[in-house]
C-alpha cells in the first residue's frame, strides 16, 4: 500500500552557513540506488527564501547527487515511482521542481503526479537539470500535473529529457 506524509513544514528564510547552495524536500539529497516508492505528500509547505545562495526545492528531493556514472547501471539510477504531491503542497525557492529541485545526474520519475503550487523563478518537474548524459538515461514516464502555469518538464535544462505519457 501507499504511505502518506502530512504536515511537513520546512521554512528557511535566510542563509545561515557559508555554503553556496541549499537543498530542501522530504529528502534534501538522493543518489545512486535511491528508491522512493508509493508515497504521497499532503498538507505540506517547503519554503527556502532570503539570502544570496541558490536554493533548490522539490517535494521529494532537493537535489540528485553527482554520483559517479562510470560504475552506475540504469537500474541503479535514483527513482521516484508511484508518488504524488497534491493540491495542498506549496513549494517556494529560487529554483523549484514539483518532484525534484535540481538534477545533475540521471534519475527516473514514473507513474507519479504533482498538483501542488510552485512559486519560483525556475519551475517544472525539475527546477534545474544539467545531466551531461545521454538522453536515454533520463526518463519521465506517466507523469501528470494539473497546474497550467507549471506545465513544463524543466525550467532550465541543458538536456533533452525523455518523456513518455506526460500530461498537463
Amino acid at each position: 500500500g501507499y504511505h502518506t506524509v502530512s504536515g511537513l513544514y520546512l521554512n528557511k528564510t535566510k542563509d545561515n552557513y557559508s555554503g553556496s547552495d541549499y537543498y530542501g524536500g522530504l529528502f534534501a539529497c538522493i543518489s545512486k540506488g535511491a528508491v522512493i516508492e508509493k508515497l504521497g505528500i499532503v498538507n505540506s509547505s517547503i519554503v527556502f527564501t532570503g539570502g544570496t545562495s541558490t536554493k533548490y526545492v522539490g517535494a521529494f528531493a532537493g537535489f540528485v547527487d553527482q554520483y559517479n556514472l562510470d560504475n552506475a547501471t540504469s537500474e541503479e539510477y535514483p527513482i521516484i515511482r508511484e508518488c504524488f504531491a497534491d493540491t495542498t503542497v506549496y513549494l517556494e525557492a529560487s529554483s523549484c521542481g514539483g518532484m525534484i529541485g535540481c538534477a545533475t545526474r540521471p534519475v527516473r520519475v514514473e507513474n507519479s503526479f504533482f498538483t501542488g503550487k510552485v512559486a519560483a523563478t525556475g519551475r517544472g518537474l525539475f527546477g534545474y537539470s544539467k545531466m551531461g548524459t545521454p538522453v536515454e538515461e533520463v526518463l519521465v514516464k506517466n507523469f501528470y500535473t494539473a497546474d497550467s502555469e507549471y506545465a513544463v518538464l524543466c525550467n532550465v535544462s541543458y538536456d533533452n529529457i525523455n518523456c513518455e505519457n506526460c500530461y498537463s
